[in-house]
């Protein structure tokens, strides 16, 4: 392991951690003990676990301007056991797990930072506490499975982000997330899919050049959209279970150009 600071408030700066044979830094808590510890302007790179992790209640770290976390083995970030970790203004790229991972309990505010070329998801959260989770301002891309996946995420926020390139821009499972003001574009599948019974609010985002769909409902999903831009996808919106008078107000409230799919279907709007 490079760096461990249990229930303490270190400032961990301008080091090169890396090439360790666990985690490159660990910040943890025990006995309920607060930790605000602050970690910047490091390299953090190739180490054989997670290349930061940040554990347990009472746990307030604060990740910033970090340059490099870059090609750990897993996670480049992971928060866990009920940690709320702030990540501000990093570049988090080509780690072989998650670029910023919120394990079950733990939630993130996630700002500023460019997430990009990790090999499974660039933001992966879900479980109990992760509705107090906000995504905001970010680069989000390159990633060769989803920009954001969430999964049982209660409310999380999700706004602003710039999400292209990733082979999925956004895919929720049992969550129910506020999406709004982002681009989402450029993806190589689709823009947003919701599956399992998500319930989000998909607002004011622009969706487009997504090669497949810019937003696919499915399964029990039920999803309010509105004062979206969808346009230049294959289709723009994909849902296998439409009711007409649902149909209606998606177009009425919503500048869709182009094909949709609706009850297997085809329909064009111009």
């Amino acid at each position: 392991m490079g760096i461990q600071a249990v229930s303490a408030d270190p400032n961990i700066m301008m080091n090169k951690i890396r090439k360790n044979k666990d985690v490159g830094i660990q910040i943890l808590t025990k006995n309920n003990l607060r930790s605000d510890a602050v970690i910047r302007y490091n390299w953090v790179e190739k180490n054989l676990e997670d290349g930061i992790s940040v554990e347990g209640e009472e746990n307030y770290t604060r990740i910033e301007k970090n340059h490099h976390i870059t090609q750990n083995r897993k996670a480049g970030i992971r928060a866990c056991e009920g940690a709320q970790v702030k990540i501000l203004n990093n570049r988090i790229f080509s780690n072989y797990g998650q670029g910023v991972l919120l394990v079950d309990s733990s939630s993130g505010y996630i700002e500023k930072n460019e997430i990009f070329q990790n090999y499974k998801a660039n933001i992966a959260f879900g479980g109990t506490k992760s509705a107090d989770t906000v995504i905001l301002n970010n680069l989000i891309y390159q990633s060769r499975s989803e920009g954001i996946f969430a999964i049982e995420a209660g409310f999380a926020w999700i706004k602003h982000n710039d999400i292209y390139d990733n082979s999925d821009g956004i895919i929720l499972f049992d969550s129910s997330n506020h999406i709004s003001n982002n681009q989402i574009h450029e993806n190589q599948r689709c823009g947003i899919i919701c599956s399992g019974s998500s319930f989000p609010q998909i607002e004011n985002n622009k969706i487009f050049g997504n090669n497949q769909t810019g937003i696919t409902i499915r399964d029990n999903s039920r999803v309010k959209i509105t004062e979206n831009k969808l346009f230049s996808n294959f289709y723009q919106m994909s849902m296998k279970s439409c009711a007409e008078k649902e149909k209606k107000k998606i177009l009425r409230k919503n500048e869709i150009e182009g094909l949709n799919e609706w009850h297997n279907a085809t329909c064009n709007i111009f």
